[in-house]
């Protein structure tokens, strides 16, 4: 039987990496300055993950709980503003709907869905992309709910910083069919120490009355797929301690130039 290599707790890729940067400063293939940016970018690697969820599955029709969030991070209940939402005691689940939405093709700033994401005293969020699902219902035949939606985001709860992430068009869906937008890019942010507003606009709706939101419905109410919402990022310290791989990086790239030395050149006089 092959003897198999023990797992590392950080995968074989980083060691690769650390390992070919060895080879390539034994062979004097990369200058100086070059070896110190390779093992910089190396250890300042950043990875998005998942940070904030909001549990739309088990929402009431009114508002969506907290499902899980990332640590050093805090975040509010996803509520409406300017619409009509469902009542809890109407029974509606998988689901926050409303009606009353803009029925013109410019969103309307006072009708949204809105939350916000803090994080804690020391750290930033580098915000990368959310991940949901929309759905629009109908009221009298064909008048449907909002077939258009606007992301923006804020620093100052929309006093004056208003930043436009992304829009989306559901107007080719049937009604109650929920479809599902998966890793909408919100990097426009960048990375932020202070909180963030999000406001989620629904516009152009066919009719007053018509419903329309959020979905992750198993069939009772919605077809088609839905989603939680699933905020993507990384949480960011201001005096990160090293991890592992980061300190076995930085230790063989050192060592490797400090213990390698560089070949002598030649000098070569020319008879006179």
């Amino acid at each position: 039987m092959r003897a198999q290599n023990p797992k590392l707790p950080f995968g074989p890729y980083p060691l690769r990496l650390a390992t070919d940067l060895f080879q390539l400063i034994r062979r004097n293939k990369m200058k100086k300055i070059a070896v110190i940016l390779a093992i910089s970018a190396m250890a300042s690697i950043v990875r998005a993950d998942l940070i904030l969820e909001y549990d739309i599955a088990s929402a009431n029709g009114e508002k969506a709980l907290i499902k899980s969030v990332a640590d050093n991070l805090s975040a509010s209940e996803l509520t409406a503003s300017g619409v009509t939402t469902r009542r809890p005691n109407q029974g509606y689940t998988g689901m926050v709907s409303a009606k009353a939405w803009a029925t013109t093709s410019a969103l309307d700033l006072s009708k949204y869905f809105e939350f916000t994401v803090a994080a804690d005293l020391g750290y930033s969020v580098d915000y990368q992309s959310i991940s949901f699902a929309l759905f629009r219902g109908y009221q009298n035949g064909n008048n449907y709910g909002p077939e258009s939606w606007a992301l923006h985001g804020s620093t100052d709860a929309f006093i004056s910083s208003d930043i436009f992430l992304f829009s989306l068009d559901i107007s080719a869906t049937g009604s109650d069919e929920q479809i599902t937008f998966l890793d909408q890019d919100i990097s426009a942010l960048g990375t932020q120490p202070s909180s963030v507003t999000f406001r989620l606009y629904g516009y152009h709706a066919g009719h007053s009355n018509a419903y329309g939101g959020l979905g992750n419905d198993d069939g009772t109410w919605l077809g088609g797929t839905g989603s939680n919402v699933l905020l993507s990022g990384s949480i960011v310290d201001a005096n990160p301690v090293p991890e592992p791989i980061t300190i076995l990086v930085l230790a063989l790239g050192a060592a490797a130039y400090l213990l390698c030395p560089t070949p002598k050149r030649r000098i070569t006089v020319c008879p006179t």
